[in-house]
């Protein structure tokens, strides 16, 4: 059976009789359709289109480019903050500092931030 760990797959048995660790690139590892958020959306709204898509975070972008995440812990933190869903912006509840990576890097020394 495959499976993967990080940025490699890992097959159970290898020449040796153990794992075998191979590189795979990043771009076997994501989604290709990446769902996002705009800053200025509702807590609802970007709630809504969670739930409705099935996912637990959204790439939140503006202007273009790529600014953060938000995720189901950012809503709970909305909601322990008494926020009000319907009026509150997700601009302060996004995650910033996001690692990404180019699609075709391979293991280590993929990652930056935005």
């Amino acid at each position: 059976m495959l499976r993967t760990a990080g940025a490699a797959r890992v097959w159970p048995q290898g020449p040796g009789g153990g794992e075998e660790v191979l590189p795979v690139k990043i771009r076997e590892l994501y989604h290709h359709g990446v769902l996002t958020a705009h800053p200025d959306e509702t807590v609802t709204t970007v709630a809504g289109r969670m739930q409705q898509e099935a996912v637990g975070s959204l790439a939140v972008v503006e202007e273009g480019r790529l600014v953060g995440i938000v995720t189901e812990r950012d809503l709970v933190r909305a909601a322990s903050d008494g926020a009000d869903p319907l009026a509150t912006r997700i601009r302060g509840y996004v995650t910033h500092g996001v690692a990404i990576a180019a699609p075709t890097r391979r293991g280590a020394g993929w990652c930056g931030a935005c």
